[in-house]
């Protein structure tokens, strides 16, 4: 799984018009709701199929994908209005699964309110009568002043991790690229 930018860029290593980005790592942390990721980014997606270990046998063979593919996102060149500007690609990212949500925004005062409670008691022939006692009783009333927004964390999204990075990456990926095309591998 990864992402093909369809965007001509410069690297350290030459152009390409299809570099192929991979997520290598990722770490949920549950109890903050945050993930974090490391980044590469590679000049074809091809190349780094075909690099891939097939058996775990063959993973101590392999260090890991040779670098004639791998470029550094330090210093990339892409085109903006007919002109080459550099960008500075993301190697990690930091998110939190979490989703904004409207909360109410309470004013709080105490009230002094005279509270009418019933008691019995007997009158002077003996008889059982009710009387009403009034007395001040002290209240603490909330009123609603407005609304605020905060980030609330969607426990649904730490099931679906690199989903989840993946879309936070394309997002971070358009916010620095102009005119990007990207597309899932």
């Amino acid at each position: 799984m990864g992402l093909i930018i369809k965007t001509e860029l410069e690297t350290n290593i030459g152009s390409t018009d299809c570099a192929y980005v991979s997520i290598e790592s990722y770490t949920v942390r549950k109890n903050t709701g945050q993930i974090s990721f490391a980044i590469s980014y590679y000049t074809n997606e091809e190349y780094v199929k075909e690099s891939l270990p097939k058996y775990t046998e063959d993973i101590a063979n392999i260090l890991s994908i040779s670098n004639d593919a791998k470029f550094t996102p330090h210093s990339v060149l892409c085109l903006k209005d007919k002109e080459w500007i550099e960008v500075s690609l993301p190697q990690n990212l930091k998110a939190n699964f979490s989703k904004p949500i409207k909360t109410p925004i309470f004013d709080t005062k105490e009230v002094i309110k005279e509270v009418t409670t019933p008691y019995v008691s007997f009158d002077k022939e003996g008889k059982e009568i009710e009387l009403l006692r009034t007395t001040e009783k002290k209240v603490i009333e909330k009123t609603k002043i407005g609304e605020e927004v905060k980030n609330e964390i969607d426990w649904s999204l730490i099931n679906k991790p690199l989903s989840f990075a993946y879309k936070i990456l394309t997002e971070e990926l358009k916010s620095i690229i102009p005119n990007l095309q990207i597309k899932k591998a």
